[in-house]
């Protein structure tokens, strides 16, 4: 078995007549494309898909098979990666007036766009955890009002064990219908 690279998510895989009468023990079994024939293929993908994609962030994974009798068989895999991930990001408020005058501003500034947001009281702060498409200098305006911006998903769900959750659905309109008078 041969593999080579393609482009960055597709990967071409050269198997020798031997190899696919070893694999499938005849092309009449590769052709029919039964669930064994499946399986037989994806075990033969599996090293070679996670080698190049990340778990989480690979969600499609298609393959093109071109064989002829006795001539052998090339795979065409594309990798096709999720682009709806979502990043969090988590801003910390000393006080709730740093609260408020900051999920005014995000509300103001991004009434099209929707993201998941929720709020949290933990000891010392308050942490707003914002999933978004959005990319990290979208929310550069923040930094005026967190004393900190954290990024990723481990912040988020640490804060979500151990904070108290006091709004956990569309907190930044929430806070902001409280705060802003016609909104």
């Amino acid at each position: 078995m041969r593999v080579s690279e393609i482009s960055k998510n597709k990967v071409k895989i050269v198997l020798t007549d031997t190899e696919v009468l070893c694999c499938f023990t005849s092309y009449e079994k590769l052709f029919s494309m039964t669930d064994r024939t499946k399986n037989t293929i994806k075990a033969l993908l599996r090293d070679i898909i996670e080698e190049r994609c990340d778990p989480l962030s690979c969600k499609k994974v298609s393959a093109e098979i071109h064989a002829g009798k006795n001539l052998g068989c090339i795979i065409i895999v594309t990798v096709k990666k999720d682009r709806k991930t979502k990043n969090s990001y988590i801003f910390e408020f000393s006080d709730s007036e740093s609260l408020i005058a900051g999920a005014t501003y995000l509300y103001r500034k991004s009434r099209r766009k929707k993201h998941s947001a929720s709020l949290y009281k933990m000891p010392d702060c308050y942490r707003l955890i914002i999933s978004s498409n959005a990319p990290p200098e979208s929310f550069g305006g923040m930094k005026e009002f967190c004393r900190n911006i954290l990024n990723g998903n481990v912040h988020g769900e640490y804060t979500k064990e151990y904070g108290k959750a006091i709004l956990t659905d569309n907190a930044v309109s929430g806070i902001a219908k409280a705060f802003i008078k016609g909104s």
